[in-house]
């Protein structure tokens, strides 16, 4: 058995356990798990003074006594009902439970299940993969997520095949009397020319709940994948979420994250685009109020020839909220013909709100196409003039508008049933809920 070697530090306090746990672990996981819990020692947790961090403070984290959460006694009621006929898996402070899920008639040949099951029983599906491509040495709490994390989901899809239902991953936060710490992970590997649609939920939590989740995404050559992340924990929550992509030849990733609640949120998107042909579109939005604060932080690397991207996000900011936005794109050495464009957009309704947008281009490469752009603002006032002059009351014609900038994002996503939910989610945000809703 492996000798326990985790360094001393809080928040890992008990991840020597899982280094020679019941049933034991095997060595590959065992020693990438020691690697991460040494990069998270060496780290700490970010302060203002790390670049990446310096709109988001989390020296609130420093302050509690966090234990990791342990497997529910009994299992919450989950209000929201699945997505149409979606195969769902849910997860409970990090533990996957077969009790809530419902998977029916999944095609043979694709593991859909516990991560920690299968870590045991199928190594040949987890060991290329799993605490492969989520940096450590950049990000505390991927380091932390590597060292601590108990359980997850394992999405392995073979070649060719193509789901034709959805795969809805639904993260439930229970609310605690003590601040605990819950650890999701989640690996995805679509093998070539495989397809398949998966929306990734989280929810509940309480002010006493540190959610920090991580996927692994990994798409070989000619694989398609919708992936839609649905932030909606309760407004006292923290949660910090990171998803690395890596994409083969001729693969195609549709990214949408949208961010409807939580306290603190801080979402991490890294995709690289490691094949020719590989295209990544990546789309956000994030509809923040009262003392909200969401960071998006984007990263787009491509590291070989004709290659594309699109990033487009929008934030709706009201009351005091905070919303940060940093996108980069990399093109590397030798990545010609790379067509990457970027765009953040942000509309503000309170004199209170407040945005820090930094769009980035990285580019080594000398026959590329690039661009980016940023805007923040308010309502024009000339439109809003247009529609009370057709009758509608400045709070109709405000929330009107306020929609039209939402929908582009909205309008975008690709499974039917959560479109529509996404639709009435923002709606239901506007002061003229009830008439964006019957337009709808």
């Amino acid at each position: 058995m492996a000798t326990a070697t985790i360094p001393s530090h809080p928040l890992l306090a008990g991840a020597e356990s899982l280094l020679d746990g019941p049933g034991g672990q095997p060595g590959f996981l065992a020693e990438r798990r020691r690697q991460a819990a040494a990069s998270f020692a060496g780290l700490g947790l970010p302060t203002r003074a790390w670049e990446e961090w310096r709109f988001t403070g989390v020296s609130h984290l420093e302050e509690a006594q966090w234990t990791v959460a342990e497997r529910a006694p009994q299992l919450p009621s989950i209000d929201e009902p699945p997505l149409g006929d979606a195969n769902r898996l849910v997860v409970v402070d990090g533990w996957l439970e077969p009790g809530l899920s419902r998977l029916q008639g999944l095609p043979d040949g694709v593991f859909a299940g516990s991560l920690a099951e299968a870590v045991v029983r199928r190594p040949e599906l987890v060991e290329p993969h799993l605490v492969r491509h989520a940096a450590l040495n950049d990000h505390p709490f991927v380091a932390l997520n590597a060292a601590q994390f108990r359980d997850g989901v394992l999405l392995w899809i073979p070649a060719g095949m193509v789901l034709d239902r959805p795969i809805e991953l639904q993260l439930v936060a229970r609310r605690h009397r003590r601040p605990t710490l819950a650890l999701p992970r989640v690996l995805i590997v679509a093998g070539r020319s495989s397809q398949a649609a998966v929306v990734h939920r989280s929810a509940g939590g309480s002010a006493d709940t540190l959610t920090c989740s991580v996927t692994e995404v990994v798409l070989e050559d000619g694989a398609v994948l919708d992936h839609y992340s649905v932030v909606d924990d309760d407004h006292g929550a923290t949660h910090i979420a990171a998803l690395e992509v890596r994409q083969g030849r001729d693969s195609a990733m549709h990214s949408g994250v949208f961010v409807t609640g939580g306290g603190l949120v801080r979402s991490d998107l890294a995709v690289t685009l490691g094949g020719a042909g590989a295209g990544a579109t990546l789309e956000g939005l994030y509809l923040t109020s009262g003392r909200q604060h969401v960071d998006n932080h984007l990263l787009v690397r491509h590291s070989v020839p004709s290659c594309t991207s699109r990033q487009l996000y929008k934030g709706i900011l009201d009351g005091s909220s905070r919303a940060v936005f940093n996108g980069r794109i990399v093109v590397d050495k030798g990545a010609q013909k790379t067509d990457a464009r970027q765009s953040n957009r942000n509309l503000l309704l309170s004199p209170a709100a407040l945005v820090q947008s930094n769009p980035q281009l990285e580019i080594l490469a000398d026959d590329v196409r690039c661009t980016h752009g940023s805007t923040i603002g308010r309502l024009d006032e000339d439109a809003v003039f247009y529609l009370r002059s057709r009758g509608l009351d400045r709070t109709s014609a405000e929330s009107l508008l306020t929609w039209a900038f939402a929908a582009e994002v909205v309008e975008g996503v690709r499974v039917p049933e959560l479109r529509d939910r996404l639709r009435r989610a923002v709606a239901a945000r506007l002061p003229s809920s009830q008439m964006i809703e019957e337009l709808l």
